[in-house]
């Protein structure tokens, strides 16, 4: 007796399943012909897919939860790391050119500054460019216009990269200039869900500290033993706002409600994914830095530097779009789905 394959998607089951476990497809219905494919998308508007995946305007398959894509299941580590990667090998050209537009003005301001600036007074020092270097540029008011344009970049990088995972999960393929408009049209919505996340995820924790340590005085390392844990509780807790904002299209406040009712019961696991997978992209960065630099190149050039950015971009692009694939098996598990609508705006939706 082999393990049932899964018609609609692919996932190979356990022996006797009768529902697939990857997308909750009736195993024995999902063979039949005409029965709705996952990966088929007519081009209609969001009511087309109400209540679950359509095909050429035939009823939601049987057994599938009311979700647009087929989502991953969040149970160990490897259920959100092996999407990712998937993502990654296929897609890698993808990732890299909403990367490389998404990142360029601010790694162009960078690299200006740190040769206008910096390469004048670390002459020969052969350190990279950074904030360091911007902000002796430029002061005060141009370090704020270079966090504001952080900030802005990555907002858009984030919209639009969970455009991409959402379309490559529903169709197995998204394009770049669709994801930006994507990107685009949320990035206000992401820029404040990330700002008052940071706020909140940072500002708590240090009052907590600074008062903590007035009060033990010199016992400095319980005070930031005591910080450290509400940081990290307060960093799990939000940690989905933003794919709640650039998928879901909920506003700032609802965001945080979101990812904090979603991630109960969930942070220790989410907590363990994105430590093992911070390790791994901090390796991977340190072998990068250390090529460029041992081979001579350094950021020296613009072609050199624009590389490492693209790569480090991309190394840090890859912990948000894990952090989709947490949001979708979270979703998942819960049978809460994802609706429609928040993602293929109907007219009602569109006139708010």
């Amino acid at each position: 007796m082999t393990n049932p394959k899964c018609a609609a998607c692919g996932h190979v089951n356990r022996l006797g399943a009768a529902v697939c476990e990857m997308c909750d497809t009736h195993l024995g219905d999902a063979a039949r012909p005409g029965a709705a494919d996952p990966f088929r998308t007519t081009g209609e508007s969001s009511d087309a897919f109400a209540g679950g995946f359509h095909s050429d305007g035939e009823e939601p398959r049987a057994g599938a939860l009311p979700t647009d894509i087929p989502s991953p299941q969040f149970i160990v580590v490897g259920d959100v790391i092996r999407p990712t990667l998937e993502v990654y090998r296929k897609h890698f050209l993808l990732i890299g050119l909403l990367v490389l537009v998404t990142t360029l003005p601010q790694a162009l301001l960078q690299y200006g500054a740190y040769n206008v600036f910096g390469g004048a007074t670390f002459e020969g020092g052969g350190g990279g460019p950074g904030l360091g270097g911007v902000a002796f540029g430029f002061g005060g008011l141009g370090t704020l216009l270079y966090w504001l344009l952080v900030l802005l970049g990555n907002a858009l990088l984030s919209g639009a990269l969970a455009y991409a995972v959402v379309e490559i999960q529903r169709t197995g393929a998204a394009r770049v200039g669709e994801s930006l408009r994507w990107g685009l049209a949320k990035i206000l919505k992401v820029a404040a869900v990330t700002l008052i996340t940071h706020l909140l995820i940072y500002g708590l924790p240090a009052v907590v500290a600074v008062t903590l340590a007035s009060i033990l005085g010199p016992v400095v390392l319980i005070g930031f033993l005591l910080m450290l844990l509400p940081w990290v509780i307060m960093m799990l807790t939000f940690s989905l706002a933003v794919p709640a904002a650039a998928v879901e299209n909920r506003g700032v406040i609802e965001s945080l409600k979101r990812s904090a009712e979603l991630t109960k019961g969930y942070k220790g696991l989410i907590f363990l994914t994105y430590f093992l997978w911070w390790l791994v992209t901090m390796i991977l960065k340190v072998i990068v830095t250390w090529s460029f630099y041992y081979g001579g190149r350094g950021a020296t050039s613009l072609p050199s530097f624009l590389v490492q950015t693209v790569i480090g971009g991309m190394l840090n692009a890859s912990m948000f779009v894990l952090t989709v694939y947490i949001f979708f098996g979270i979703l998942n598990g819960s049978r809460q789905g994802f609706g429609t609508r928040t993602f293929t705006p109907g007219p009602e939706a569109a006139a708010r």
